[in-house]
Formats: structure tokens, sequence, C-alpha cells
């Protein structure tokens, strides 16, 4: 989420510095564009909004109702979307049942300036997402070449495979080869 904040030309800022510190590494893999309760999005909300950032109109009503705006935070919380923001504002005038609830739901609040339009931030996180993808297969790829070259013996290529993989994984790989007896 922090590389969406990080450029200017989308105008889209974390609340303060308590989002950033909190939610910077949180991943955007795409943007939902409109009330995340309305009848026609309600399927949605079980999962449907996972790691979605919701980008939403200042006039929203529900966003001025202390009870409306609980129950919309808490639907986003459950659904696992990664944040909400609310376009043409400023800090400062985040109503304060948002600002509340978002803390104790643990949902990011940002905020876009009089240029942030919803779309633009949709193709940069497409963007964004397609780089990283092409980087993974990019990896992949070399791996695969690595394993197949030859004149390695097949438990090496195993081991380089294993190590690879783990790495791609930010795990770790331990094992061991068992000989059987003749």
């Amino acid at each position: 989420m922090g590389s969406l904040c990080e450029k200017p030309a989308l105008g889209l800022h974390f609340l303060d510095a308590v989002d950033r510190n909190s939610f910077q590494a949180r991943t955007v893999l795409g943007v939902w564009l409109s009330d995340p309760e309305s009848e026609r999005n309600i399927r949605l909300l079980d999962t449907g909004l996972r790691d979605l950032l919701v980008i939403v109109a200042p006039d929203q009503p529900w966003l001025t109702d202390p009870a409306a705006a609980e129950h919309r935070i808490r639907i986003l919380a459950r659904s696992g979307a990664a944040g909400l923001a609310i376009m043409r504002t400023t800090p400062q005038d985040v109503p304060e049942a948002v600002l509340v609830n978002a803390r104790k739901h643990g949902v990011p609040l940002l905020v876009g300036s009089e240029e942030l339009c919803g779309s633009e931030v949709a193709q940069v996180v497409s963007r964004e997402r397609l780089r990283e993808y092409e980087d993974r297969a990019q990896q992949l790829e070399e791996m695969l070449d690595q394993i197949r070259r030859p004149g390695r013996q097949r438990h090496h290529r195993l081991q380089t495979l294993l190590d690879r993989l783990a790495k791609a994984v930010e795990g770790r790989c331990a094992w061991s080869i068992r000989t059987r007896p003749c």
C-alpha cells in the first residue's frame, strides 16, 4: 500500500503516521470503486473485497453516521479489504466515527486529493501486479534453467531447487539424503 502513497501523481496519502507505519507493507491486489454494502455488491461481503482498496466519495452518507460507519468498516475488516480511501478529502475532514472504527477494526485509512481518480489508482495497481508476476515468472524460468543444466548430480539439483523455492516463499529448507543398505 505504501507504494501507492509514494506516487505523488495519484494524490493518495495515509491518514497519518500511525497508519503509514502500521500498514505500509499491506498488499493491494485491486481497487473497488463503490459502496461496499450496496445491494448489488452484497455477494462480495464475505471475501470478495480481500486485498482490495475500497475508494469512496466523501459525500457517502454512511461516513457521517456513526452507526453506519461502524457497520461498513466492520464489513471491510471482515472481508479482508486492504483499506479505505476517501476521495477529495483531507485528514482533518475524516469523520471521527470513521477514524475511531477504522482503528478499532484495523482498517487502514487513506485520503485522496482533489486530483485523485479511482481508475488511475486501479491502473497503477494493475501495472504493479503485472510487474510482480513477470518478475516471479522470470525467477522461476531461471530456476528451471539452473536445474536443467547438465553435469550436476541429481541431489545437488534438487537441493538447488528446494533452496530457491524456500527463498521465493521466504522460508527455509532442510533435507537429508537417506541411503539404503545394499
